[in-house]
């Protein structure tokens, strides 16, 4: 009786070890193996530093048979040597290999990853036969480069050697979308060891590096394989827009951004192609034709006007108008502020090449007003800086040389801004497609709206329109193919409705500018949407915000917000959560900081339906007090901020109740009660610290994860299923980094978690 009673107890208390961890078995399956074989050099804030940069790389294709095989075939698909630059290589050669990469760093430190690898590039130019290597694309399995775990390892040759780092670094300092580019010496098999340009690709790993929220990556469709079948040498005839990477944002926005884009260049496209107007006027490049961008074209965005003036001059006077051929653009689509904004990607700069020298026959009004702005930018940029990050990526230029090219670069302005105007009178042309008809034996369907995956098909002549639903592959490639075939046939997706594009109707605003601004505090601004009541108090500093329903949304942004209250009431009826979306509706807080400085402020919040309560976007301060009570999903949430939070207390949330990604925070004192997921979450290169806290009735204490520093000096944890967690998710990140004081630590039930690779460290 006594053995079975003892096997009974040592029973009963393994039930209760599983059960009070509970919460972290359901996460199991989000863990993912160690980064670098369980190195922990790489856990730091600065991600970008000389001894995270591979020195070297080294590839082994696991069938180089295959590999080299798909390489022959690129070969052979390019021909003589004199045809090489031009020709285009065969796509039947870019399928993917699988290998090991193994990076070099500084100290003797190697990493080993998992890599699928296939042949890069459109033409000749990516391939150097004499030496069996190619441009490569990479995607690492289990692993990342500088948070990087896709990239192009190109050819210098294939993107004008080290002009690419150049113009991408400047792009980069000017606050431009730009991808990381650097070089590196790579072996493939056994090949010898060659200067490669380290690139990454245009997903949401470098929105994360560039302080963006998730959106959408656009492109245009340049000259698909179709449209080669209907014998058409019109390279603009085609050229509307393709999503290459909407990180799961939903049919809505997704629709909203090509339909902005679209609208952009039809604009352009009513003369013909837009290559005979506008190539021969104004660069004398007969191949290559150019968005005439005007405000009224962006719905009057000051901003996103700029944005594009400015890099569109800045790519002129650089030598890098391959570029901004309209075939080849890239686009970021930024949901909360509803605009589009220019992406750098295969500029093939010469502003490095002595013998370039800008010719301009003529400029559009966005191109003159972009050179004027450059100049005000390039006289603010940190020359110091900027040459560290030239010397970082393997640019080594002295600063002589560097104020020389500045000085290239602002007399390239000049002939810019003393260029010829050219402009033309409404180029849009309704029938734009049916013109084409006859001459192009165009066959595919015009697509419009695509909202719930269903879409309006009409043919070229805008007739015999019919209504059709597809699933959610099919509405896919729809908006990502250059035309989707689907059931035999083609289609190609047009605008968000048929009328708008009859009428050649603008988008409608939305985001911030779809949303009721009202000014205070003399240069401070709140946004509301129509689910929201406001009253102002500019003498007691006294904002209220009533929600009236689930989608109720409110944004702030100040330049200098001191002292102000904030009191924010939620949607109380609907608080029982039902039937609510709140993923649907942009910002995703409630009340939504962005882009402000702030000084002393407070917050309240009670009963909010959003999928944040509180949110703070790239912004930087001091908040005195933060007080939630009763939040259906995430209580408080930062992305790519620096705050120090004097006192937050939550009750009740119904997932995480502070969630801190990609900035510096500092946590005075907390108390954090019925957290049903993390009480503090730091992740994606975050790094938190707490003078005091206290946790109750929570599902995780303090968590940290994918390169997030929990730094805690008096932590108390009590009814808490686990205490402590650090572990790795995602492939872009590293592991973690968990620091307490043994004096001042404790834990109830002492269950805590440390994924191999993170670290837990508990000092006296």
């Amino acid at each position: 009786m006594k053995k079975f009673t003892f096997f009974l107890l040592i029973v009963l208390f393994f039930f209760l070890k599983i059960d009070s961890a509970y919460s972290l078995k359901l996460f199991e399956k989000d863990f993912i193996s160690p980064y670098c074989q369980g190195n922990d050099s790489f856990n730091s804030i600065d991600i970008f530093t000389s001894e995270k940069i591979p020195k070297n790389i080294d590839i082994k294709i696991i069938n180089s048979r295959s590999w080299y095989k798909s390489f022959f075939r690129a070969v052979r698909s390019i021909g003589p040597k004199k045809w090489m630059s031009s020709q285009k290589i065969d796509r039947r050669a870019k399928k993917y290999h699988r290998a090991k990469l193994t990076a070099y760093y500084e100290n003797d430190l190697k990493c080993i990853f998992n890599a699928n690898i296939r042949i890069h590039g459109s033409r000749g130019d990516h391939i150097s036969p004499s030496n069996f290597i190619s441009s490569m694309r990479i995607k690492l399995m289990d692993g990342n480069i500088l948070h990087k775990s896709q990239f192009i390892l190109f050819l210098p040759i294939a993107r004008n050697n080290d002009n690419e780092i150049f113009i991408t670094t400047l792009l980069k300092e000017l606050n431009f979308l730009s991808p990381l580019t650097f070089s590196t010496i790579v072996k493939v098999n056994d090949s010898e060891p060659t200067k490669f340009l380290f690139q990454e690709k245009l997903v949401r790993e470098l929105l994360t590096a560039n302080k963006r929220r998730d959106g959408i990556f656009l492109a245009a469709n340049k000259n698909s394989q179709f449209v080669k079948s209907t014998n058409t040498n019109s390279k603009g005839t085609f050229n509307l827009g393709r999503v290459i990477s909407n990180m799961d944002v939903g049919n809505k926005k997704t629709i909203k951004a090509l339909d902005k884009m679209n609208y952009l260049y039809l604009q352009t496209m009513g003369y013909g192609n837009g290559t005979k107007f506008i190539g021969t006027n104004l660069f004398k490049h007969k191949e290559i034709h150019y968005l005439n961008i005007k405000k009224d074209y962006l719905n009057g965005d000051n901003i996103g006007f700029e944005k594009f003036s400015v890099f569109d001059s800045i790519m002129i006077a650089t030598g890098g108008v391959h570029g901004l051929a309209t075939e080849d653009r890239r686009f970021y689509y930024d949901i909360i502020n509803d605009r589009i904004e220019p992406v750098y990607y295969d500029g093939m700069n010469k502003i490095l090449n002595k013998d370039f020298e800008l010719k301009i026959y003529g400029a559009f009004e966005h191109h003159k007003f972009g050179a004027k702005k450059a100049k005000d930018y390039i006289s603010k940029l940190n020359i110091s800086k900027f040459q560290k990050e030239l010397n970082l990526r393997g640019l080594n230029l002295n600063m002589n040389e560097i104020n020389n090219l500045f000085l290239r670069i602002v007399n390239n302005l000049d002939l810019i801004l003393g260029a010829e105007l050219v402009d033309f009178e409404n180029p849009y042309v309704k029938k734009f497609y049916s013109k084409h008809e006859k001459k192009n034996k165009i066959k595919f369907k015009l697509a419009f709206n695509g909202n719930n995956n269903t879409f309006k098909l009409c043919d070229v002549f805008l007739e015999n329109c019919v209504v059709e639903k597809f699933n959610s592959l099919e509405a896919i490639d729809i908006f990502k193919e250059q035309v989707a075939t689907i059931n035999g046939k083609h289609i190609f997706y047009v605008r968000g409705t048929i009328e708008s594009y009859i009428n050649n109707l603008p988008p409608d605003n939305g985001g911030l500018s779809g949303m009721r601004k009202l000014n205070f505090d003399s240069d401070s601004e709140i946004f509301i949407n129509n689910k929201v009541k406001v009253d102002i108090n500019d003498n007691t500093k006294i904002i209220k915000l009533l929600m009236l329903d689930v989608s109720g949304r409110a944004v702030v942004r100040g330049k200098k917000l001191n002292g102000w209250v904030f009191s924010l009431q939620g949607d109380s009826k609907n608080f029982t959560g039902k039937n609510i979306k709140p993923h649907d509706v942009d910002p995703q807080g409630c009340i939504t900081f962005i882009d402000s400085e702030i000084e002393e402020i407070s917050i309240y919040a009670e009963n909010t339906t959003c999928s944040n309560a509180i949110q703070f976007i790239r912004t930087n301060g001091t908040i005195n007090t933060i007080k939630i009570r009763n939040a259906i999903y995430d209580a408080f949430d930062s992305d790519f901020s620096n705050l120090e939070i004097k006192n937050i207390e939550v009750n009740n949330a119904g997932q995480e109740c502070i969630g801190l990604k990609g900035g510096k925070y500092k946590i005075i004192k907390a108390n954090l009660k019925n957290c049903k997921d993390k009480a503090v979450s730091s992740g994606e290169i975050s790094q938190v610290i707490i003078e005091k806290i206290e946790i109750s009735n929570s599902r995780f204490g303090l968590a940290a994860k994918d390169s997030g520093i929990i730094i805690a000096k008096d932590v108390k944890i009590e009814k808490t299923d686990v205490c402590l967690i650090a572990y790795r998710n995602k492939i872009e990140f590293q592991g973690s980094y968990i620091n307490t004081s043994a004096s001042n630590y404790f834990c109830e039930n002492n269950y805590y978690f440390i994924h191999n690779g993170s670290k837990w460290e508990n000092f006296n």
